[in-house]
């Protein structure tokens, strides 16, 4: 039997344990039945904006051990200068319970820390030179990868259905030079259209699948640095055929006087 169910409450009505049991399992049950089967980790938002000397991570929704985390208001952390590869990660240690509460936590920080803790993910990396600015903004698909001054993205993973996505932004980012080259390689405009559609999450299945029918190799799509080495290596195909044909078309042009 299928069924919903919700307290009415009223003026003069008396307040009952089962309409607050009902109010409880209502909204739990929801966001539980939503994300059955998708692994622990970011499951939406916790995009990152860049103020002057801070960081504004967006509101987001973490799973950890069958809870759903929300973050329904936007955190600010400050940043700085250091040598070290900064990590702004998100940890959730142990759940804590009583006899009148459960508590699933979440953190975000900034941590110098190189690997990555169980129930820890990360958002973005970076190395800060004193005296320059942090940057957003890519001067090209490799520039990802920068190593000082600029936001790393391509470490980041979404959690799907039985699998994750990697990196968003570096998806978004392929796909806006895909169609700034002009590809015209079917399987270039399919997964771009996927990109467009999903706003950047590709599950590793279909992000292996393309990789692999585009440049008939295999792949390991849980290496970050790797995938996005490979779709460099695409990148610079397509512009490289662009501009052959653009070289082509001005030899074949004539000149014709009467």
């Amino acid at each position: 039997m299928f069924q919903t169910k919700y307290p009415i409450f009223q003026k003069g009505r008396i307040l009952k344990i089962e309409m607050l049991e009902a109010m409880r399992e209502l909204p739990l049950s929801f966001m539980k039945g939503s994300f059955s089967g998708y692994e622990n980790g970011i499951l939406h938002g916790f995009d990152c904006l860049i103020d002057e000397g801070k960081l504004m991570i967006q509101p987001g929704l973490l799973k950890v051990n069958e809870q759903i985390l929300i973050l329904d208001k936007e955190v600010e952390i400050p940043y700085f200068a250091s040598d070290n590869q900064l990590i702004l990660k998100i940890a959730s240690p142990k759940a804590t319970e009583n006899q009148d509460m459960f508590l699933q936590e979440a953190v975000i920080e900034l941590t110098d820390q190189k690997q990555l803790g169980k129930n820890e993910w990360e958002l973005i990396r970076f190395k800060l030179k004193p005296g320059a600015y942090l940057r957003k903004e890519y001067q090209g698909f490799e520039d990802l990868i920068t190593e000082y001054n600029t936001v790393n993205p391509i470490y980041q993973t979404i959690s799907l259905y039985g699998q994750k996505a990697i990196s968003p932004p570096m998806m978004q980012l392929f796909c806006d030079y895909l169609q700034e080259f002009n590809s015209q390689h079917p399987l270039d405009q399919n997964f771009c259209l996927q990109i467009l559609q999903s706003h950047g999450i590709v599950g590793e299945k279909a992000l292996y699948y393309y990789l692999y029918q585009r440049l008939q190799q295999e792949i390991d799509v849980s290496d970050a640095q790797h995938v996005h080495a490979q779709l460099n290596s695409i990148l610079i195909e397509v512009k490289n055929n662009r501009y052959r044909k653009a070289v082509e078309v001005r030899k074949n042009r004539k000149l014709i006087v009467d």
